[in-house]
């Protein structure tokens, strides 16, 4: 009886760790360019200080339009967001137009409702592995350059600072 848990156990942990995605070194350090060969170096960072965070109380959606509530002081050069809010992907790089260069983090949503939809219903595991995607956007001459990182098992360093509404 007592072999018969254990086995059981160890099957379902074994379960659980085979519906992980495997992520591969190439599709951790998804690039997206336009046209130019851009790589970002402060997204690569290890600690991201004064970061500016955005959560579902700040954001205000209408349709498919979105409004975020908080200000960013005109003296920062480049701000750094860390988005919490359940805010599709996509919107990100259209986000506070007035900054030339701007650095996002957000949880990679996207690959949570994925491998969430994936896991059996009858084993009981716990909740996918962490995700976090780091943006970079810069924009030039009315085009916009993007650059991205996705770290796994984990969210980068971040140091808050308090913002006005």
């Amino acid at each position: 009886m007592k072999k018969t848990i254990i086995i059981s156990v160890l099957f379902a942990f074994y379960a659980c760790a085979n519906k992980t995605p495997k992520v591969t070194e190439n599709q951790s350090l998804q690039k997206n360019t336009s046209a130019h060969t851009f790589h970002s170096k402060r997204i690569r960072d290890s600690i991201f200080y004064n970061v500016i965070e955005i959560t579902d109380n700040d954001v205000v959606k209408n349709g498919t339009k979105y409004l975020f509530n908080v200000e960013i002081p005109k003296s920062e050069e480049t701000p750094v967001l860390f988005v919490s809010a359940r805010v599709p992907l996509e919107i990100l790089s259209g986000i506070y137009p007035e900054f030339p260069k701007l650095i996002v983090i957000a949880p990679n949503w996207n690959l949570y409702d994925e491998v969430s939809k994936q896991m059996p219903s009858d084993i009981g595991c716990a909740e996918p592995r962490t995700s976090t995607v780091i943006y970079e956007f810069n924009r030039e001459n009315k085009m916009l350059l993007k650059d991205s990182i996705i770290v796994m098992d984990t969210f980068p360093e971040m140091r808050f600072k308090t913002t006005s509404k």
